[in-house]
This record gives structure tokens, C-alpha cells and sequence, in this order.
């Protein structure tokens, strides 16, 4: 069973070691164990409950009120809290909140006040991007399951998509792209991004998602003829290696500008073909797309 020390309650929620031990003598709040070294040994529902006490305390709420509430009355409030600061505060712990009790307008709001302060392109890189990776963590570590992972996922996706819609409606070019993840790999949020950023640049965007076999991009290439392919290769393939997929991708038609990235191919030196492009992140895309058009 995961267990913390005052020292590190402290760091994790920015309460001081002795008013934590003082509220522990005054008010009950807790009621922690002693280690082999008789050392104060906190479990995981409190860590949860001193968060939630915090964010009240900032709410400006005393103390001893907190101390009259039940735990789940503190922990209401706490959501509670949160919910009206959503759009004026960007405190870390209550997006973190937010993520762990599946409150989807919370998520949302963030994310549009980050669209709005940043625009979108900007906001998915510094901001989104990192807080799926921040949630990918929490899963690793146990602090959330993969129900509530995928949560956060879905509500990025339904945010992008929703942003693609009004980039098509204003953006008509004559270039096409076409967008695509071999099978067995998990991009989609790579993709629509991807997506918003070539229809902001004009554009015509196919979005074709997993496909199983690579000569039915070959069919798909020779069909539409477009200015570019795009894909993305975060899982190894069981056939052939990462390498030998590029060298088959690019003798496909020299003509169209493929552009390649994923965790598979981050950092890998090999020399490609003058009309394949390999890049390590999105950043990197983003920069590069804006300069194609």
C-alpha cells in the first residue's frame, strides 16, 4: 500500500510539516500511522483530502469550518471550488481534479480558455499535449485507471474535431493531403492535429485512419494524386522493420511529399529520399507544414 511521510505531503501539497501536525492535534483531521522508525505514515486518502483542503483554504475558507465537514462533504466542496475558478485559475490541482472525477465541462473549459489565450495551434502544443502526457503519467503511476485516460482522450479528440469543422469552412485550397496510421498503431490525436494544421494551410484534407496494408496506400496515391502523405509509426512492426517501411512508403510515387513521424522513427539516422521528410515531434511538424504551403 502507497504511503507518504509528512515531509512529502508537504511537498506534494504546499502545506507546511507543522500545520499539517497541528491540524492533526486540533482538529482530527487525520490520522496517520507510525512507521518502524516512528515516523508519521500517511496513506493515499489522505494525501486526497489535504489536496482538497487546500484548494478550500485558497477558496478562503477557515480552517476550523473545513474541521465541521465530513470527508465527502470537503471533497464536494472542493469540486465545487473548482468548478467556478475553472476559467480564472490554472492551478495544477484542480485541473488534476477534474481528470479524476470525470468532470468533462471543467476539461473543456480549460481548454478553451487556453484556445482562446494561446490560439489552438499554440495551445495543443504548450498546453494540451502536455496535460496528456501529465495523464499518461497518473495512469503509469496508478493515480487514474485507463477508463479515465481514455476520458481525457475522447474530450481532446471531440475539441479537435470541432476545430477542424470551422478551419473547412474557412480555409479552400487545391493541394490534397492524405493522413493515415499503419495498423496497430494508436495516433489519433497526432492525426487530427495534424489534420487543423494542413486545412489552416489550405489544404484539402483525407483523413483515411488505420490502414492495414500498404499497397492500399499505394492504390490511394496513384487514385488522388496528392501533394502529400502524412503518417505516424509509434508501434514496431512485425513484418518488416521501421527502415524497410520508409524505403517501401517513399518508392510509392516520388512525386508527393511524405512526411513521417512517431515515436518509431524519433531520432533515427538514415538518409531518405529528397522528397521524405522524417520529424521528431509535433512541434517540428507544425513548423515545417506552415513553411510547405
Amino acid at each position: 500500500m502507497e504511503s507518504y511521510t509528512i515531509r512529502e505531503l508537504e511537498k506534494l501539497t504546499g502545506i507546511k510539516a507543522h500545520t499539517i501536525r497541528a491540524w492533526e492535534k486540533r482538529y482530527g483531521l487525520l490520522n496517520p500511522t507510525r512507521n518502524p522508525a516512528n515516523r508519521r505514515s500517511y496513506l493515499k486518502k489522505d494525501l486526497e483530502l489535504l489536496k482538497c483542503i487546500a484548494v478550500l483554504k485558497k477558496d478562503g475558507i477557515k480552517i476550523s469550518r473545513i474541521a465541521e465537514m465530513s470527508k465527502d462533504e470537503i471533497d464536494h466542496q472542493a469540486i465545487c471550488c473548482c468548478e467556478r475558478k475553472m476559467l480564472t485559475c490554472d492551478h495544477p490541482e484542480i485541473i488534476r481534479r477534474a481528470i479524476i472525477k470525470l468532470k468533462p465541462q471543467m476539461i473543456s473549459d480549460w481548454i478553451d480558455k487556453k484556445f482562446v489565450e494561446k490560439g489552438v495551434v499554440q495551445a495543443m502544443l504548450q498546453e494540451v499535449f502536455p496535460l496528456k502526457n501529465k495523464v499518461h503519467v497518473m495512469k503509469l503511476t496508478g493515480e487514474i485507471n485507463n477508463i479515465q485516460e481514455e476520458f481525457v482522450e475522447q474530450l481532446i479528440l471531440r475539441k479537435l474535431a470541432t476545430q477542424i469543422e470551422r478551419a473547412e469552412t474557412t480555409h479552400h485550397g487545391t493541394k490534397e493531403a492524405i493522413l493515415y496510421v499503419p495498423q496497430g498503431n494508436r495516433s489519433e490525436l497526432c492525426l487530427l492535429f495534424s489534420q487543423l494544421l494542413l486545412t489552416e494551410q489550405g489544404y484539402n484534407v483525407i483523413n483515411v485512419g488505420k490502414i492495414e496494408r500498404i499497397q492500399e496506400i499505394k492504390q490511394l496515391i496513384q487514385q488522388r494524386k496528392p501533394h502529400l502523405v502524412m503518417t505516424f509509426l509509434s508501434e514496431k512492426f512485425c513484418r518488416c522493420s521501421v527502415k524497410e517501411y520508409i524505403t517501401h512508403l517513399a518508392k510509392l510515387s516520388v512525386d508527393t511529399r511524405i512526411i513521417i513521424s512517431g515515436y518509431q522513427v524519433k531520432n533515427i539516422h538514415f538518409e531518405t529520399p529528397a522528397h521524405v521528410s522524417i520529424y521528431n515531434n509535433l512541434k517540428e511538424i507544425a513548423q515545417n507544414i506552415i513553411k510547405l504551403y
